[in-house]
């Protein structure tokens, strides 16, 4: 595109946005005249009454004092209980890593196509004969696995 090709399409785009802003203007001016003028003293609503006068008007008895107020509870002056929960179990590596690495249960297989992971033999069927087994999994072989004496 020559110089002059630029310079007419820039003078175009100008021109299409000065035109768009003036149908704008316009259309908010025409606005401002329809819309219809509120005279700002007055409102469509009352002025809120207070609580004793709404309750005079509904010729109900007001609520006692107490009933009024909305305090939070004090706060406890005896001090907290001790946590009377039982010590957790502390197990070691050599226990942790006899488990089913799925369900955490003792474990009974080991996988030889998941690089020795170990199951049980319910999560072995699930994972690797199951409806929902892949293909590759089908495929795997196990062995048994006993968990190894541990001494203490």
């Amino acid at each position: 595109m020559s110089e002059e090709d630029e310079a007419a399409a820039e003078a175009t785009d100008e021109q299409e946005a000065d035109a768009y802003v003036q149908r704008v203007l316009a259309e908010l001016e025409l606005e401002e005249r329809s819309r219809p003028l509120l005279p700002p003293a007055s409102s469509p609503h009352p002025p809120a009454a207070s609580a004793p006068e709404k309750h005079t008007r509904l010729g109900v008895s007001p609520p006692p004092d107490s009933a009024l107020d909305l305090a939070l509870p004090s706060v406890p002056t005896a001090p907290p209980l001790t946590s009377a929960r039982e010590p957790t179990a502390v197990f070691s590596d050599a226990e942790i890593d006899s488990w089913c690495i799925v369900c955490s249960d003792d474990a009974g297989v080991k996988c030889l196509g998941c690089d020795g992971d170990l199951y049980c033999a319910a999560c072995w069927k699930e994972g690797h004969v199951g409806p929902d087994a892949g293909m590759e999994e089908r495929g795997h072989r196990w062995a048994r696995f006993t968990k190894p004496a541990t001494t203490r």
